[in-house]
């Protein structure tokens, strides 16, 4: 078996695994995906814009990862983490995401959509404002200067509903690997986000939870034997005998060990 067949979200804090479990519910954040699938990196232009596309989008992130594979996951994402059933996950509209590498066709068809309905051609645009008479050719240097600005407001109002769509077909896409070492450090170059085996829940409705029961939770993953005390401590009524909770209870050391 390559993939496991459960769903894992991890965090870095015990309190955050809690919370989700006391609240049956997963709360979308939002996060930048920066994509430039020319060269898969990061770099931001003279006004500090990111090149290619770079939306954010509302999210919860998933992995399939085999258990015994996560350790390096685990560094990235933290020690605590929650387990459920794969059947769940597709029920909830949780997919798996698309992995590009720049030097693909795919990655050459992509470049060519976000050229034609994110970036419509500046300088024809601006050309129609002048024979509008709204503005005078004295004015081109300053749409200059905000040119990837303009260019996006010009989008949305040229190509509307299918902008939107693209926007949306693009938060299951991510590129394959990270190509230059990005100031956070966090992502070093050569980083394959291939390996992440990521699965998302965009929610239609933004800030949308994403709801789960006890019977969906196939496992608790927790850094250590303590803190399945304090977990006794903070939830009781998922080990009382009315609780549908039937999943495994692991430490970081039982995966170490037993699997």
């Amino acid at each position: 078996m390559i993939k496991a067949k459960s769903l894992f979200h991890f965090t870095q804090q015990f309190e955050t695994l809690v919370a989700i479990l006391r609240n049956s519910h997963f709360k979308p954040s939002t996060c930048p995906e920066p994509i430039d699938f020319n060269s898969g990196n990061f770099k931001k232009d003279e006004i500090g814009m990111v090149s290619g596309i770079h939306p954010s989008y509302n999210m919860v992130c998933f992995c399939d990862m085999l258990l015994t594979k996560m350790s390096n996951h685990n560094l990235e994402y933290g020690n605590y983490g929650i387990g459920l059933s794969k059947k769940w996950g597709i029920q909830k509209g949780i997919n798996p995401i698309l992995y590009v590498n720049k030097s693909t066709r795919i990655a050459e068809d992509l470049n060519g959509l976000c050229t034609k309905i994110m970036a419509p051609d500046f300088d024809r645009q601006f050309d129609v404002f002048v024979e509008k008479g709204e503005v005078t050719e004295e004015d081109k240097p300053i749409f200059e200067k905000y040119k990837t600005v303009i260019e996006r407001y010009l989008s949305r109002q040229t190509n509307g509903e299918i902008y939107t769509q693209f926007l949306k077909v693009l938060s299951y896409v991510k590129a394959y690997s990270n190509n230059i070492q990005n100031k956070s450090g966090r992502y070093p170059s050569g980083y394959e986000f291939y390996n992440e085996n990521e699965w998302r829940y965009v929610p239609k409705v933004y800030g949308q939870n994403l709801l789960f029961s006890q019977q969906d939770i196939k496992y608790i993953i927790l850094n250590d034997k303590e803190d399945i005390t304090k977990l006794r401590q903070e939830l009781p009524n998922l080990f009382n005998s009315t609780s549908s909770f039937n999943g495994l209870i692991l430490t970081q050391q039982n995966i170490k060990n037993d699997f």
